[in-house]
């Protein structure tokens, strides 16, 4: 008797969760042609408050580029080997651990010449 007190009323309470959850679910569908509307503007409203400098595309080039524009500019790579390195502590991310290489000397040669700032910055990014 009371077994089935108790199954009867946790079944209310679930389906109650259930309602409760399609409701959520049918309100997002109604809503979301406005509340998408409304991020655009939002987006579009911080577009509009950044500087020029802040709106510049970001690109990030490969490796092979990156070693490419290093040799270019002097660079010589004496040792190269591939470690492995773990990103997060969280052991069920999906980012958890995989190859890296990683650079132990990187040094200009005699006729290395950098005098932008821009070309040292990029350089930066091989150490």
């Amino acid at each position: 008797m009371e077994e089935d007190e108790e199954r009867c009323r946790q079944r209310r309470l679930e389906e109650a969760l259930e309602v409760k959850s399609l409701r959520r679910i049918i309100s997002a569908y109604l809503n979301y042609p406005e509340a998408a509307y409304e991020d655009v503007k939002r987006y579009e409203k911080c577009s509009r408050k950044l500087s020029p400098a802040h709106k510049e595309m970001s690109i990030e080039l490969s490796l092979q580029d990156l070693k490419k524009v290093a040799l270019h500019y002097g660079f010589e790579f004496e040792k190269e080997k591939t470690i492995e390195a773990t990103y997060t502590a969280n052991p069920r991310s999906m980012i958890q651990a995989f190859l890296v290489r990683q650079y132990e000397v990187v040094k200009p040669n005699a006729s290395f010449d950098l005098q932008s700032v821009s070309k040292q910055a990029l350089m930066a990014t091989i150490f």
